[in-house]
């Protein structure tokens, strides 16, 4: 369980973000760090081999072109549920910078020694890069391209370098080593995919149930 310094600096986080970024971790700090599976959607934090990791991206990535592309009215793409969800193509906007993030975080990892991870203030860039004015064709290249480039950055790391640590803000402030970062930006790529499909099935949902993540949850304020 997370000790008084480490809550502390959890709680000193959350002040500085919104709401809905702070109860998801909450929901973390709730439970042990690491965890087996992600107390929102229940799938897996970890992976058994960080070898699988671009494989993954890739067929993640290939899934999310399918469902972008999938026939039907283009408003159903851009459409939240409720003011403070994001709508499918504003959650496949952020899965493609939070790998471009990623991947520059890792990079920083190899040079610097013990980096502290600075948030890439997800919620801003929903707005500010007008993530819901993309063209969905446009959206889902963008996105296979940067999981190829951060899986390829992973499949060359050795473990020595997979070893190397960055202070990560979430979901609780700690040292991290680049298998944790590997492993948990495939897991943002998988939740993410979760919550489009699903809203995508539910045309008529108003709220993300419970478990699902709100707009500003996830990665954004790591």
């Amino acid at each position: 369980m997370l000790g008084d310094g480490a809550r502390t600096l959890l709680a000193q986080a959350a002040a500085s973000v919104g709401p809905r970024t702070a109860r998801r971790r909450a929901a973390y700090a709730a439970v042990p760090v690491p965890s087996d599976l992600c107390p929102e959607c229940g799938h897996p934090l970890h992976e058994p081999a960080v070898a699988a990791v671009p494989r993954q991206l890739a067929e993640l990535a290939a899934r999310y072109r399918r469902v972008l592309l999938a026939p039907g009215p283009d408003e159903r793409l851009r459409r939240r549920p409720a003011p403070d969800v994001w709508s499918p193509l504003e959650y496949a906007g952020h899965v493609r910078d939070v790998l471009l993030v990623q991947r520059d975080r890792v990079v920083r990892a190899l040079v610097e020694e013990v980096p502290q991870v600075v948030t890439m203030h997800g919620d801003q860039r929903v707005d500010l890069l007008a993530y819901n004015d993309a063209a969905p064709d446009e959206l889902a290249e963008e996105l296979e391209v940067a999981a190829r480039l951060f899986g390829a950055l992973v499949a060359r790391l050795d473990d020595a370098q997979l070893a190397r640590r960055c202070t990560y803000n979430y979901p609780a402030p700690a040292e991290r080593d680049l298998t944790w970062v590997a492993w948990h930006t495939l897991h943002e790529v998988r939740h993410h995919l979760h919550d489009v499909e699903r809203q995508l099935a539910d045309p008529n949902a108003t709220v993300t149930p419970p478990r699902g993540r709100r707009r500003g949850g996830g990665d954004d304020e790591r």
